[in-house]
């Protein structure tokens, strides 16, 4: 992941007072810094191995999926990535 970030490329930047262009160049870069600097990795990688995680093939591609259900939710929810 830090391998990603690190290589993002940005646009030039250009003049706008709103998101109607999408996010601004400036809150997208200081969460990249976040992401590469202070955001714990391996803390949100544990967390997310403590679930049971599952696979499945869909036309041209494996896709991997976890599931909670449980307080407080009370619905499914679902991770789903594919590889």
């Amino acid at each position: 992941m830090q391998h990603s970030i690190d290589s993002t490329r940005f646009p030039k930047p250009f003049m706008r007072e709103d998101w109607d262009l999408g996010v601004d160049d400036g809150y997208l870069s200081s969460l990249l810094d976040y992401w590469r600097y202070d955001y714990d990795w391996s803390r949100k990688e544990a967390e997310l191995n403590r679930y049971p995680q599952f696979t499945c093939h869909g036309t041209k591609k494996r896709y991997g999926f976890l599931y909670i259900y449980g307080f407080p939710s009370h619905f499914l929810t679902s991770t789903i990535y594919s590889f």
